[in-house]
């Protein structure tokens, strides 16, 4: 999910609901034209929906730390050195 995504259901989580003010959020490579936008941000939104939308918010940011975190260890166990090192003992191997 994008950044201007993000910013937009965090806005309507907070209780924003000016569908122009909402389109206006989308800031960087948005593909949909601001009417685009509105049209698709018009529409009722519950206290219910706002908890939910939070929720699901509150989840994708834990998920996305988790990437980081496993991409960190991905690079940390692939540096240059390892790899060359891996190489020599597969060629140890094979001798």
């Amino acid at each position: 999910m994008g950044k201007a995504s993000q910013f937009i259901l965090q806005a309507i989580v907070e209780g924003e609901t000016d569908p122009q003010r909402l389109a206006s959020f989308a800031v960087g490579r948005v593909r949909a034209s601001q009417q685009e936008l509105e049209s698709a941000l018009t529409g009722k939104i519950t206290t219910h929906h706002r908890f939910m939308l939070g929720e699901h918010l509150k989840q994708i940011e834990t998920l996305n730390a988790a990437i980081g975190r496993v991409s960190q260890e991905i690079a940390r166990r692939f540096t240059p050195l390892m790899i060359l090192q891996k190489k020599e003992q597969l060629i140890n191997q094979h001798r």
